[in-house]
């Protein structure tokens, strides 16, 4: 059985495991962080509507979403890697694209103040999503 060491080039390729993963940890304290202190602070009653339906948006909602959000940003930036050789330029572009339209989620809040929680929620996750994200790209900005 043999074992393939690889080059410092071939290592440097890809995005590296540790800091990625450190950077989804981050996002994911910082949306409950922010939903501690909309709901649990604040008092805001963080309900959508979907239809003809209302939804609470509780702490584990924020997780999942967090959770989603920087795996599939991380993704995008290996993505991004591998296509072109100016993968921060790209990334920035993609990702507040990314974050303005997730602004439209929002809107379906059922009350005024809800619906800057959410906007501050999806703030604060896009901010740590594209700065971890940026610093793990390389190439042009």
């Amino acid at each position: 059985m043999t074992t393939t060491q690889l080059t410092p080039s071939a290592r440097r390729r890809g995005i590296r495991l540790i800091p990625c993963l450190v950077a989804v940890l981050a996002t994911v304290v910082c949306a409950v962080i922010t939903w501690t202190f909309c709901v649990a602070l604040v008092g805001v009653d963080l309900t959508v509507g979907t239809g003809n339906q209302t939804r609470i948006i509780g702490v584990v909602d924020v997780v999942v979403a967090a959770l989603v959000a920087a795996l599939a940003g991380f993704v995008a930036v290996a993505l991004l890697q591998r296509v072109t050789g100016q993968a921060r330029r790209s990334w920035t572009i993609v990702a507040v694209v990314a974050a303005l339209a997730s602004l439209l989620g929002p809107t379906s809040a059922t009350t005024t103040s809800a619906m800057w929680a959410l906007i501050s929620l999806h703030c604060v996750v896009a901010a740590v999503i594209i700065a971890s994200g940026y610093r793990m790209a390389r190439g042009v900005a």
